[in-house]
């Protein structure tokens, strides 16, 4: 039967480019004992709201949830050093584990509103009434900076009219805005 799984993440192969090889159908039922994966799933925190929204960001991913939003490394973990240090590892897991950034921000349940230029992302949290920009240094709110008062009401209006509500992101290249 059909299984929901609302912050879970699947990977499949991988697509060489230059090459003929295109594996992006093939998954496999992956077994990470030690991460606790049993399946070719790994499954995310269910405190910050379902994924809304995956985005590649370098050779990252930005998992944007509900109400959070989070980093994931691929191919490679970060590794605690007994004095309490990190470093960076490659490692055979495929995912690692989610590293929420500073701020209580997620798109809600508008993953429309999620635009990518040059490795910023900039997307709307509703249910705080901003609309946010992530990028290298982390969140920088717009709303606050420039139009507090008016996301705020918007954001209001929106929510008061309930049910399901789109809120569409665009990005204007020509004044990189």
């Amino acid at each position: 039967g059909e299984e929901h799984r609302p912050t879970s993440v699947r990977w499949s192969d991988t697509r060489i480019q230059g090459t003929n090889i295109n594996q992006l159908n093939t998954f496999y039922e992956a077994s990470m004992p030690s991460r606790g994966v049993t399946s070719g799933f790994i499954d995310y925190n269910v405190d910050f709201g379902s994924i809304q929204k995956l985005v590649s960001r370098d050779i990252d991913l930005v998992v944007l949830h509900e109400d959070k939003t989070c980093k994931v490394l691929v191919d490679k973990n970060i590794a605690t050093e007994m004095g309490g240090g990190h470093d960076l590892v490659l490692t055979p897991s495929v995912l690692s584990d989610e590293q929420a950034y500073k701020g209580d921000y997620g798109v809600g349940l508008n993953p429309e509103s999620v635009v990518n230029a040059s490795n910023t992302i900039y997307f709307s949290d509703l249910r705080r009434g901003v609309v946010m920009k992530l990028g290298g240094d982390g969140f920088t709110g717009l709303s606050p900076k420039y139009m507090h008062s008016y996301f705020t009401k918007k954001s209001v209006d929106l929510m008061k009219l309930g049910g399901t509500i789109s809120v569409y992101g665009v990005f204007d290249k020509e004044f990189m805005e």
